[in-house]
């Protein structure tokens, strides 16, 4: 069977586009081919340029239906052979409705019409038409006036021996015409058209492939071929990325740089320009800016010299300019510390010293309370006992502060009482020991003296 686009050029020149053997056709023989396309799928490729112009060097003449004059046309075939696919597919380069029938050995041309879960392709080859389309824009003219219509990318635009490439000079002129030919002669020769990816590439180019093994085709969505082509593009534009770095660089091959020229030696001066100009995202290194990384160790520094300070700066303001001072107190003492300090000191463990800012401490070697655990439910501090190891300061100032107290007892016993209109107070030893009795005064009288009376409990 035979297809016909437009005729072919080249070594494989002919009257047709593509052909494919096709054996005949009955019932109980679905597949379209005889045994030597068994195995897997059937890809070919062919371009064409725009206004059909040197076809000896591009594969084939377009048909004056699919020609056009601002676009390359590109072809692509599949043939499915006898794969086995394992359910219907709906996208129309890989159709496939033949069936179902049942395979019960693959190979034996026994396939059983009246059921089964096995399809066939619907045609014996089916062909997918791609246009090439490029526009070259001048970023210093004008939005509206500064890009090209849309052209043939492999036409007219990469023709060497086309020096105004296709009319770019209305857009282009002096060294930047120059560069821009120098990049499209660098495209025209070591770039791929995705008619040589397919090519290339074989079978391995269908992303398809990836539900394939034993001549039996996994389910495929309705826009596969879509997949297929947004791949080969990937693969296109990672090719052109490639050639640049490698124009500029050098090809990453052993033992070739002394075949090679570099365009800094012997390139025209666009051909240098273009080398030295190039930037290129590589994830082999890393480009930034040394002032903004300065400003932000800067900033972030003092950032972090601010927030430490100021837990010490704002206290010390606000006691020098007396802001406040309830508020910046009741600040500090909710500190988790501080908190702790006076529990502590409410019980009487430990002889606190603690300042706004600081860690609150007590006396050397001081215990600090315990748990009381008497109600389990509801535990709370209590002073640790007293113990040897206490220091003799510690044990000194409490003496002093005992004798102290009984000093003021004894003063206050016997003090005299001069408040007029009131009870007065008798007091009388008893065994080294004053009782003090009141003794009414006579009507609210005062006292005759503002002396106290003492009397031994024999005379009462």
């Amino acid at each position: 069977m035979e297809y016909y686009y437009g005729e072919r050029y080249g070594p494989d020149e002919a009257n047709f586009t593509y052909e494919y053997p096709v054996t005949t056709i009955n019932a109980s023989s679905p597949i379209w081919l005889d045994s030597a396309f068994l195995a897997d799928y059937t890809v070919s490729a062919l371009l064409a340029r725009a206004d059909n112009t040197d076809p000896g060097n591009v594969g084939f003449v377009a048909r004056p239906e699919i020609s056009r004059v601002d676009a390359d046309t590109g072809i692509f075939f599949l043939s499915a052979n006898s794969i086995i696919f394992a359910a219907p597919v709906d996208d129309p380069w890989y159709s496939a409705h033949k069936g179902p029938f049942n395979v019960t050995f693959y190979g034996t041309n026994a396939y059983d019409p009246d059921g089964g879960s096995s399809w066939f392709a619907d045609y014996p080859a089916t062909a997918l038409g791609c246009t090439y389309q490029a526009q070259y824009c001048n970023p210093l003219l004008p939005a509206q006036q500064g890009c090209s219509p849309l052209m043939g990318l492999y036409s007219t635009a990469l023709d060497p021996l086309d020096t105004d490439r296709g009319g770019l000079s209305s857009w282009f002129q002096g060294s930047q015409l120059d560069r821009l030919n120098s990049f499209l002669d660098i495209l025209a020769e070591f770039t791929s058209d995705l008619g040589s990816i397919l090519d290339t590439l074989g079978v391995a180019a269908l992303k398809g492939r990836s539900t394939f093994s034993d001549a039996s085709q996994g389910p495929l969505s309705s826009n596969q071929w879509q997949l297929d082509v947004e791949s080969w593009s990937a693969i296109q534009l990672a090719t052109i990325q490639r050639t640049m770095i490698e124009f500029a660089n050098g090809p990453d091959w052993p033992n070739i740089e002394q075949y090679l020229e570099s365009p800094l030696k012997n390139g025209t001066d666009a051909e240098r320009d273009l080398c030295i100009s190039q930037k290129i995202l590589s994830t082999d290194y890393t480009s930034f800016s040394t002032l903004g990384l300065i400003l932000t160790f800067v900033i972030g520094i003092i950032f972090i010299v601010i927030s430490y300070s100021l837990e010490w700066i704002l206290p010390w303001v606000q006691r020098h300019w007396r802001w406040d001072n309830y508020a910046l107190t009741e600040w500090s003492t909710n500190g988790t510390l501080q908190l702790q300090s006076l529990a502590h000191e409410g019980v009487g463990a430990g002889t606190w010293t603690r300042e706004i800012g600081c860690v609150p401490t007590t006396r050397p070697k001081e215990l600090l309370a315990k748990l009381d655990l008497s109600d389990p439910a509801h535990p709370l501090l209590k002073a640790a006992p007293r113990t040897s190891d206490e220091p003799a300061e510690a044990e000194s100032d409490g003496k002093k502060d005992a004798s102290s107290s009984a000093e003021e007892a004894d003063n206050s016993s016997t003090a005299p009482s001069t408040a007029p209109g009131r009870d007065t107070m008798v007091s009388a030893p008893v065994h080294d020991q004053t009782v003090a009795v009141d003794i009414p005064d006579h009507n609210g009288a005062p006292p005759a003296s503002d002396s106290v009376h003492s009397m031994s409990l024999e005379e009462v």
